[in-house]
């Protein structure tokens, strides 16, 4: 139907008997990108319900027959599809395991491929914890997707904490000369503390759940050796971590 310019159709279910099953799955997938880039253009979500059970579908058969391209895209349309429906934790957990099972294998294209949606995740992907039983793709393989997928996807439409997140952590020394490193995350959380932005504000600016900013700030606290957040910045400034 797709061949005829008839996108009225496209919410129908393929018959599998019509097609060898290599075809199929291509069609099911196409369909899924259709429904999904629908859901998201229209902000309705009905579409995505009908898009996770045909991804569902499909996973067995991808997973017994070790398609490894099949499995990962299908894996990057899920956390598309839950990202689009608000779920970010499951999303982040979806995508880091499709990153982890095409590392190895040097996939790239099938990533980038997500656009802004992948864009934004990848920012989560590289702020939020990871269970320790997960399978967890390198920060390196982030970092060098990040840097592929912001020459693909206009500016407007890319996630402003995202470039700063990818930065190398910052050291510095004490009046003790006790050297003191932070994040470029706990950088990026002290900055906007010296703006005097809330933790409310901080979690919606850098895409982080409320209480990650408030561990961020812990942290921070703990390292510089202060209690409140006007000693931070006072102390944060004085060794130059700050401006």
């Amino acid at each position: 139907w797709w061949k005829r310019g008839n996108f009225q159709n496209f919410t129908r279910n393929i018959p599998i008997r019509d097609y060898p099953y290599h075809i199929y799955e291509y069609l099911v997938i196409t369909q899924v990108r259709l429904l999904i880039a629908m859901a998201r253009s229209r902000k309705n979500k009905s579409y995505l319900g009908q898009s996770e059970e045909l991804l569902t579908s499909l996973l067995p058969q991808a997973s017994e027959f070790q398609r490894i391209a099949s499995t990962i895209e299908i894996g990057v349309l899920q956390a598309i599809m839950q990202y689009s429906m608000g779920e970010i934790q499951p999303a982040v957990k979806t995508l880091k395991s499709a990153l982890a099972l095409g590392e190895p294998e040097g996939f790239r294209r099938i990533y980038l491929d997500g656009g802004q949606p992948i864009a934004e995740l990848l920012v989560y992907c590289q702020s939020e914890p990871q269970e320790s039983d997960s399978l967890l793709p390198s920060t390196a393989f982030i970092e060098s997707l990040w840097t592929d997928i912001r020459s693909e996807v206009p500016s407007e439409l890319l996630p402003q904490s995202g470039s700063r997140i990818m930065n190398k952590p910052f050291t510095a020394k004490t009046e003790d000369g006790l050297p003191i490193t932070l994040s470029a995350r706990e950088v990026e959380v002290l900055k906007l503390i010296a703006e005097g932005k809330s933790n409310q504000e901080i979690s919606a600016e850098l895409y982080l759940a409320l209480n990650t900013v408030k561990r961020h700030a812990y942290n921070i606290y703990a390292k510089l050796g202060v209690q409140k957040r006007t000693q931070a910045v006072s102390v944060a400034r004085q060794m130059g971590l700050i401006p």
